[in-house]
């Protein structure tokens, strides 16, 4: 039997909440910014100066050219749009986002969000939890992003994006996959996000863009992937493939980031300011890719990222075909290592292999380098009607083959 002082304690309990509950809508207010009204706000950030935690500022449709920034101690704020296509917010100030968000439970819907100026974050989450980004047009004038940086628990749905797409930064997974996001469009194909995945398949679409995160043995096959901040983002992931994907015209087209044992195969991966782009990253294994025409590098390995394999790939038109300077990843695999368009060595015995090393960094006390680079081999692009990578020709096998005999000669290189 339950005494009566307990249930006399457990009822003023439940009263006392119903009345703080109580307490905190009726505090609440409305803040109306633009229309006609008596005593609107003709300023966003206005509105958002004189808001408490819990307000509500309705916009009415017009432009508004101001950024926007919600700061820390303001939480539960909620920002309604009138109409998500006609109430734009254009951001003015250059190097800045148009919406700065540091407040936990805040709520930002039906706007169209863009800016005027050069910016690398059109919508910033910065140090926050529980934001919702929902039902907006998100457009960027150049690979501007919605960032969010070292936050949790981040609803983005329904939104509209044009430009650069989503960028997450965060050194815990709860900073990667604790995100709802869904039912997203970037450049008018759709945004994938995948989180604490197995078994798994992406294949034969055109996406803006792929992000993996705790995800193990998937595979991406055939996609094509363009436009984005980063086209294939994969964290904290292992035992994954991407295969036979077409990657370009990204500002990173492939970034590993604390994640293992994956394999990166048979894709073309072009026009990228990086190509392939690996940080805290180990024992993943890149090969057989056409990476070229890329603005910055074609592969770049940094950050604690160590017992990599990189082998079969053709590195050309790169403006730095790889950056590494670690000795302990592998840039060839069984004697066999990479085609780089600016290898200077030669083959006097005529086996396809070079008889010197390939230099990718080097110093006084240390020199990475690709102990057997290819000379030449033949690369297949499919045809028109399949998405474009790379097949490894019999000639690429034949000097797999003829490489073997090199080995013995050439074992003052391991």
């Amino acid at each position: 039997m339950i005494k009566r002082p307990f249930i006399i304690t457990a009822s003023l309990l439940m009263l006392v909440s119903a009345v703080v509950f109580l307490v905190h809508d009726v505090d609440a207010r409305i803040l109306y910014v633009g229309g006609a009204g008596d005593g609107n706000y003709t300023s966003i950030q206005r509105a958002v100066n004189n808001a408490t935690g819990g307000d509500v500022i309705y916009v009415y449709r017009g432009v508004y050219n101001e950024n926007i920034f919600i700061p820390k101690y303001i939480d539960y704020l909620k920002l309604v749009g009138e109409n998500r296509d006609t109430t734009v917010i254009n951001g003015v100030e250059e190097d800045c986002a148009t919406l700065e968000i540091h407040g936990g439970n805040c709520t930002f819907e039906n706007f169209t969000i863009t800016s005027s100026q050069k910016s690398t974050s059109i919508v910033t989450i910065s140090y926050t939890d529980r934001v919702k980004i929902i039902n907006n047009r998100i457009e960027a004038n150049n690979n501007a992003c919605i960032y969010m940086f070292f936050s949790t628990n981040v609803t983005i749905l329904n939104n509209s994006i044009t430009g650069g797409g989503i960028n997450i930064v965060g050194s815990s997974l709860e900073n990667w996959n604790t995100h709802t996001i869904s039912n997203n469009t970037l450049n008018g194909k759709e945004l994938c996000y995948i989180k604490d995945a197995t078994k798994f398949t992406i294949s034969s679409k055109e996406a803006g863009q792929i992000i993996l995160v705790n995800c193990t043995d998937g595979s991406i096959k055939n996609v094509d992937v363009t436009g984005s901040i980063i086209g294939i983002l994969m964290a904290f992931s292992s035992n994954n493939v991407v295969k036979k994907c077409h990657i370009h015209d990204n500002h990173y087209g492939i970034f590993l980031h604390e994640s293992r044992s994956n394999i990166i195969e048979d894709n073309l991966v072009e026009n990228n300011t990086y190509g392939i782009y690996v940080t805290h990253s180990s024992y993943n294994e890149i090969k057989s890719n056409l990476i070229r025409w890329n603005g910055n590098c074609g592969c770049w390995l940094c950050c604690g990222s160590l017992h990599n394999t990189i082998y079969l790939n053709n590195f050309t038109m790169n403006k730095k075909n790889a950056h590494d300077t670690v000795m302990i990843n592998r840039w060839y695999h069984e004697n066999v290592g990479n085609h780089w368009d600016d290898y200077n060595g030669t083959d006097d015995d005529g086996d396809g292999i070079g008889d010197s090393p390939y230099i990718i960094f080097a110093t006084e006390n240390k020199t990475v380098e690709d102990k057997y680079p290819i000379i030449s081999f033949e690369k297949v692009i499919p045809s028109d009607n399949q998405t474009p990578g790379v097949d490894i020709s019999l000639s690429a096998l034949a000097i797999a083959v003829m490489a073997v005999m090199k080995r013995l000669r050439r074992r003052k290189r391991r």
